[in-house]
């Protein structure tokens, strides 16, 4: 039986961060996301044992490394190498895209922009991706997560990426709504809540509200009401353990920091998120120690105090908190604190947030991959409400146009589920003796213009597809589609068979609580009722 954590289902999130991407997949057997590894790209986390999960968290450093010989190095890879701080290696990639940095690297020779940059480590990583879907026999969705500030700039250029790389479903979620969704934080429109990433080299605090305007596109579901940064994380506690641990050690300040001792300090911090205390030094990997040094996490919280790392944090939240109630947001208003980011393992920083907001409003189980997690079940359909997320159609043949067009039978933004019909068609018979009547349905991607809008029948041609008969409703050519039950087609079967132009059927469409399309079918000859509430695809 294969891995069942490298397995790759067709829906799949690449959250690519700053320090380190993290790639998830839905499973539906589960009914849950999985983090997925890539071998020799990825490197494993711990999972966060103070809760209820001792999973590992496989993440690809957001790394990648250009050789002479036109080799690309990816991930961990470029750790392994000993190649971090080669000059051609870029390191930091999204930092520089999200701020569209004009800069040019000096790539063995070359000129390359950080764009050109990520755009070879992300299609890297979706070429590997695509190559599981394909063994499985099956497409990929991807979803990105992108920041809630982010420029138009920027998803298009992460559209652009996807495209090259060959994926035709594409969606982007940015990564508040995506950690909410990780957390199954309940909330509705109009609520507010706060997010905190404490990675590696910055702190950020966002207050973001969910929208209730459902005709923003799908993904972008959240707005900013304030935002505030800090030069504040991961490497400066590692900088700050490095000096203690020399200080202790009785090591000069003028002495050269070897790179295995920072690398142990690293480690240290983060085993001291789950176990404690630690000892450092104890594999001989440190030449400056004598003898394994111990460090606790109480020398841990002593020493983030003493450079003020604490009331740094407050006073961050404490900015981007001014700018939401200067919107009408107050504190007592955040339904949800969500921490995400690695050091927001470290048990002491949420204890100073729990005493701030509370145990019930810090959500903070999933630090390292909560965003991709979530993006994940975004792309399985869950949301903040019950409404729909795409409009919908029936694939039809207009023969004035001698052309397919396709009619919306659910717009998005139609609640579920649905208290009745939220479309009804009928059918004509297009040849004498016709037995088959197909029902192909589309989702409408948002690439386009507005539809046309009236009322109108179909009829179905001699191989089962739909054409039109009466006023014209169509989408624009524009749009993107997808067939939601090709694998699964849907015939109503005539019995006896229909008569040329003759009106056969009436099908009313439904959507139930999982968000199924039911189709009910009326043999408008005979009165027998076909099917009642039969399930044609899933919608999102």
């Amino acid at each position: 039986m294969a891995d069942r954590k490298n397995r790759v289902p067709d829906r799949i999130a690449i959250d690519f961060g700053t320090s380190n991407t993290v790639i998830s997949a839905w499973n539906d057997d589960l009914g849950d996301a999985e983090t997925l590894d890539l071998p020799g790209w990825s490197k494993t986390f711990a999972g966060d044992k103070t809760g209820e999960s001792n999973e590992e968290v496989s993440v690809i450093p957001s790394l990648i490394h250009f050789a002479c010989s036109g080799r690309q190095w990816i991930g961990r890879q470029v750790e392994e190498q000993d190649l971090l701080d080669a000059p051609s290696t870029v390191r930091w990639m999204k930092h520089y895209l999200a701020g569209k940095s004009p800069v040019r690297l000096n790539i063995n020779g070359s000129s390359m922009s950080y764009f050109e940059a990520g755009d070879a480590f992300l299609r890297s990583i979706l070429a590997q991706l695509m190559e599981r879907c394909r063994s499985r026999g099956h497409d990929a969705e991807i979803v990105f997560t992108v920041p809630v500030e982010a420029s138009e700039q920027y998803g298009d250029w992460i559209g652009t990426v996807a495209e090259k790389a060959g994926i035709t479903r594409l969606r982007l979620i940015d990564e508040a709504s995506a950690a909410a969704l990780a957390y199954q934080v309940s909330l509705s429109p109009g609520d507010s809540f706060m997010i905190i990433d404490i990675g590696g080299g910055t702190t950020d605090v966002s207050v973001v509200a969910v929208d209730a305007d459902l005709s923003i596109p799908s993904g972008r579901r959240c707005r900013v009401l304030g935002k505030a940064g800090d030069d504040l994380g991961g490497i400066h506690i590692d900088r700050w353990v490095v000096q203690e641990v020399r200080k202790r050690a009785g090591i000069g300040r003028e002495a050269d920091v070897s790179r295995g001792l920072l690398r142990a300090c690293e480690k240290a911090k983060e085993i001291l998120s789950f176990e404690d205390p630690v000892c450092i030094g104890r594999d001989g990997s440190v030449s400056e120690l004598e003898e394994p040094l111990l460090f606790s996490r109480e020398d841990l919280e002593e020493l983030l105090d003493s450079h003020d790392f604490f009331s740094r944090i407050h006073s961050t939240i404490q900015r981007a908190m001014n700018a939401a109630i200067s919107r009408g947001y107050t504190e007592d208003r955040i339904r949800a604190v969500v921490m995400v980011g690695g050091c927001s393992a470290i048990p002491s920083i949420q204890s100073t947030l729990r005493r701030r907001f509370g145990n019930s409003r810090v959500f903070v189980d999933r630090p390292i991959d909560a965003v991709a997690r979530g993006a994940a079940a975004f792309a399985a359909g869950s949301g903040f409400s019950d409404h729909i997320q795409h409009d919908y159609a029936v694939k039809f043949w207009n023969s004035d146009r001698s052309s397919h067009e396709f009619r919306t039978i659910v717009k998005k933004g139609t609640p579920y589920p649905s208290t009745g019909p939220v479309a009804t068609l009928r059918i004509r018979g297009t040849y004498e003796g016709q037995t088959q009547f197909g029902i192909p349905v589309y989702e409408i991607g948002e690439n386009g213009g507005r539809r046309g809008e009236g009322d109108l029948e179909i009829v179905a041609d001699s191989s089962g597809s739909m054409r039109l008969i009466g006023m014209q409703t169509r989408i624009d050519e524009g749009r993107a589609r997808f067939w939601m039950n090709e694998n699964n087609p849907t015939f109503i079967v005539a019995d006896p068979p229909a008569a040329l132009n003759e009106a056969r059927f009436e099908l009313t469409f439904g959507i139930d609580s999982n968000r199924r399309l039911l189709v009910t079918s009326r043999d408008m000859k005979t009165g027998a009722m076909l099917t009642r509430d039969h399930p044609v695809a899933r919608l999102i």
